[in-house]
């Protein structure tokens, strides 16, 4: 992992401002640490591999992919369709359901999954050439997965319009 010309000065600093103690015990080559309270940060130098995750946002970041490809669209056949038959699914069994004795809801992740295995699907069955090329603009991306999973999601949670109209019964 590289780090930029800020890093590598912040490394420096640290390492300067260490006291004699813990600098006797680092070289140059490898990782220092500074100690500020509970949490130990670490600084890594540019022909190191290994990171050390110190905050909430140097983890999301790390999990999470933070490349955007602007070419992708969101915007398919294939994404309104697959959200909008998962959000009937998703919509259906919460109302039915809602009114058991045992709730049951649908999963976010399931959500997730199930529209990447249809997206998938419906990417290889689709033709590319022909009358139907504008169906099929190309592989299933992440963008649409998110415009499935975030449409599903929200018809997965019953309404509270239901409940005032149960209520009114």
């Amino acid at each position: 992992m590289s780090l930029t010309a800020a890093g590598a000065t912040r490394q420096r600093a640290a390492s300067e401002s260490a006291p004699p103690s813990e600098k006797a015990l680092s070289t140059s080559d490898e990782k220092s640490f500074d100690r500020q309270g509970d949490i130990e940060t670490a600084t890594v130098d540019a022909d190191s591999e290994e990171a050390v995750l110190s905050n909430e946002r140097d983890i999301a970041s790390h999990v999470i992919s933070v490349d955007d490809d602007p070419t992708l669209s969101p915007w398919t056949f294939r994404s309104f369709f697959l959200g909008l038959g998962l959000s009937a699914f998703g919509g259906v069994l919460a109302e039915i359901y809602y009114f058991k004795p045992q709730t049951v809801g649908v999963s976010l992740m399931f959500l997730a999954v199930i529209s990447y295995v249809l997206g998938v699907f419906m990417e290889t069955v689709i033709p590319r050439r022909g009358l139907f090329r504008y169906l099929n603009p190309g592989p299933f991306n992440k963008k649409e997965n998110a415009f499935v999973v975030i449409m599903a999601s929200a018809s997965a949670n019953s309404a509270l319009g239901t409940e005032v109209l149960a209520v009114q019964r």
